[in-house]
């Protein structure tokens, strides 16, 4: 008779927050072995894998990522990671808006800064890790804004030195057409309206067909999954700012809130509520 060992049930559990005043947020997270189907971001991730590990598609190449790595992400590239249920990940994530990201540099260098560009997706360095890993740890608990922008600027420095380039130049086949950026940019100003695949491609004076196949070939995902991952980003901005979740999804382009959270949940891997039941991390009065 051949016993069989049932593998023990890990609970997943996010936390999120953004310090008072803050123009980031952080995240922690363990138990996870979701997936995360193709996407764009709009900001940047940058996170310590602290256990666990996941394949993922950056950049039209396959990576593996585990435990002790970090992991640098930057907006508008096509990003998908596929889970591991074998090997759960835990880890600390920090969002920053490329602005955000952009000043800290132009702080750091006296200068103006373009948008971070990183050469590659994983790093290996335990010294960059273990600093992150530290101050991601400290903005958790509250500090005053002083602490927190001092800490900043130091893993901004440490990626600065080790892993920001200057921006390549994209080759004519890898830069956006006039046309796929006069979709986009329609998509993101008009995200709550309910538009056809015809009325776009009329927008642009291309058959729906042609046009889906192009805004899929250089944004990375086509029309209709870019526009759910801007609802969802949208929704995800407002919900930090308390907004009761049926009247964002209304307010963002969803049916209702069910629909809202079935499409949040798979793009990011939690559900709304997460987030409003997270904490914004005050600064402790100054005396």
């Amino acid at each position: 008779m051949r016993l069989s060992l049932a593998k023990p049930n890990i609970e997943p559990n996010v936390k999120i927050w953004r310090p008072d005043g803050s123009a980031y947020e952080l995240l922690s997270a363990s138990g996870i072995t979701t997936s995360m189907p193709r996407q764009i971001f709009q900001e940047y991730l940058i996170g310590v894998i602290e256990q666990g590990q996941a394949n993922f598609t950056y950049r039209g190449e396959k990576f593996y990522i585990g435990g002790g790595s970090l992991l640098l992400i930057q907006p508008g590239e096509p990003f998908a990671g596929q889970g591991s249920p074998e090997h759960p990940r835990t880890f600390r994530m920090l969002h920053t808006s490329p602005q955000f990201l952009q000043r800290l540099i132009s702080d750091l260098t006296e200068r103006e800064a373009q948008l971070p560009h990183f050469n590659q997706p994983i790093e290996l360095n335990p010294s960059i890790i273990q600093a992150f890993s530290r101050i991601h740890r400290a903005l958790e608990m509250p500090h005053s804004r002083l602490e927190r922008d001092s800490w900043l600027l130091k893993i901004t420095a440490l990626l600065l030195q080790h892993c920001i380039v200057e921006p390549p130049q994209l080759p004519p086949s890898r830069r956006e057409s006039d046309r796929v950026k006069q979709v986009r940019s329609f998509l993101m100003e008009r995200f709550t309206e309910n538009v056809s695949l015809e009325e776009l491609s009329a927008l642009v004076n291309l058959s729906p067909f042609r046009l889906n196949r192009v805004f899929s070939q250089e944004v990375g995902v086509p029309p209709h999954a870019f526009l759910n991952q801007v609802r969802v980003w949208q929704a995800k901005a407002q919900l930090a700012r308390g907004i009761p979740i049926a009247q964002v999804a209304v307010e963002t382009g969803f049916y209702d809130q069910a629909h809202l959270t079935r499409h949040f949940k798979r793009l990011l891997g939690y559900t709304p509520g997460i987030i409003q039941g997270g904490k914004n991390v005050q600064s402790p009065p100054l005396t």
